[in-house]
């Protein structure tokens, strides 16, 4: 064949395939259903383009820079195996989650398998530690991010289970799981100077505390008690159990607490601890031994509790004489606030065996009405020792705990009534019981 013909014949070929190009184009397949597009081995999650939100699917809900995204903090909050958490953007992507998928020689950095140097994320570590500038270390003392808290003591797919406190800068664990023993609080936040497993299932540290220091020491649920060592924080309705110990109540969660940390007393709103107890740094009930308030000089005392007495409370004595006049010798040696005898009560009243006057006075006796011109309640309208009924208007003794056996148990002295009951939480001396 000749030059002329070889190029004509090639010029030919050239317009079919052309032609068969475009014909296929315009028949869209003429009716040959071709199937799913087959897109290779791992071809990985899909790219959805977008221009607003409102064009992303429910999965990939948020459009980030043209591209439909799916926000995250965490590689458990990325559903597809072949994807990580981008902490850095906030997103999912495309890569390796640990080292566990990438090839023998290399690890797991940021998404990407890379030639191994050590280490590239926490889950390349032993248990407890970070993983910083390819290197296992000791996690540091306060956190930016769930990098900088310790691998968790659970399988390499789920060596992030700890995560950081953004207030507190603390690695805490969001869902703990209750201890057996002392050796499932190995790597555990607060747990780097050992911790002992407690009865109620959480680590407690072993090393010395401090109140500063016992939110990573002692961790959740725990206080440190004064002396170096951790202790349960009890429960409460009241500051009954928790003041003795330098905590506060929280009613809502019906547990004793630490007081919030302050620098002076403006920081401390919320009461009953509205004084700033420099010494120790934190918010406390203002008191007169920790400099909350101050008892006057000349006619009161500061008792141990903190509380502002009659001068003379609880100094030792062996006779009534040796006390103010205002108080007894009480049966523990001690002086305190009451009556000795008759001669120490004014206005016909008497002393009766708890040390208080009763009786007495201009006032109505019991069951004496007692309402003034409003119609209201007064008790200055009955005797000494008499309050005025809230519902009845007539005076009454009150009294302190129910009592079937007032003469034996020492309640209703000045009325003499047998009965002590409560009516709406206040003791009433009745008649009957």
């Amino acid at each position: 064949m000749s030059c002329l013909s070889r190029a004509l014949a090639a010029l030919a070929l050239l317009s079919l395939s052309a032609l068969t190009a475009f014909t296929l184009g315009a028949c869209n397949g003429c009716g040959t259903n071709l199937g799913p597009v087959d897109a290779g081995i791992d071809a990985g999650p899909q790219v959805i383009s977008c221009a607003d939100a409102s064009e992303c699917p429910a999965d990939v809900p948020e459009c980030s820079y043209g591209v439909c995204k799916r926000p995250c903090a965490a590689n458990d909050a990325c559903p597809d195996p072949s994807t990580f958490c981008d902490v850095t953007a906030g997103y999912c992507a495309p890569g390796c989650r640990d080292s566990s998928t990438c090839e023998q020689g290399t690890v797991c950095s940021a998404g990407s398998c890379i030639q191994s140097q050590g280490c590239a994320t926490k889950c390349d570590c032993e248990v407890g530690l970070v993983c910083v500038g390819g290197a296992c270390q000791s996690p540091p003392a306060t956190c930016a991010g769930p990098q900088d808290c310790p691998r968790g003591p659970t399988s390499p797919d789920e060596c992030d289970d700890y995560a950081c406190n953004g207030f507190t800068q603390l690695c805490f664990d969001p869902d703990p799981t209750p201890c057996a023993s002392n050796a499932d609080c190995t790597g555990r936040p607060g747990c780097a100077g050992g911790c002992t497993c407690t009865g109620s299932g959480s680590c407690a540290p072993e090393v010395d505390c401090t109140a500063q220091n016992e939110a990573t020491t002692c961790g959740s649920g725990f206080y440190c008690d004064g002396n170096g060592a951790c202790q349960t924080l009890p429960a409460c309705t009241d500051e009954t159990p928790c003041a003795a110990l330098g905590l506060t109540c929280s009613v809502g969660r019906q547990q004793c607490e630490r007081p919030h940390a302050c620098a002076a007393s403006t920081e401390c709103t919320v009461a009953p601890s509205t004084y700033c107890n420099t010494t120790t740094g934190f918010c406390a009930v203002p008191l007169c031994n920790n400099g909350g308030i101050t008892c006057n000089a000349t006619t009161e005392d500061c008792a141990a509790d903190g509380r502002c007495v009659p001068a003379g409370t609880g100094d030792a004595c062996t006779t009534s004489l040796s006390c103010p006049a205002d108080q007894y010798c009480a049966a523990n040696g001690q002086c305190a606030v009451g009556c000795r005898d008759n001669s120490s009560c004014t206005g016909g009243q008497t002393c009766n065996g708890a040390h208080q006057c009763t009786g007495g006075g201009t006032g109505g006796g019991l069951g004496a009405p007692c309402a003034n011109g409003n119609g209201e309640p007064d008790d200055s309208l009955c005797q000494g020792g008499l309050f005025c009924g809230a519902f009845t208007a007539t005076c009454q003794e009150g009294c302190d705990g129910e009592s079937t056996d007032c003469a034996t148990d020492g309640c209703c002295q000045l009325s003499g009534q047998p009965c002590c009951t409560l009516i709406f939480f206040v003791g009433v001396c009745m008649s009957s019981c």
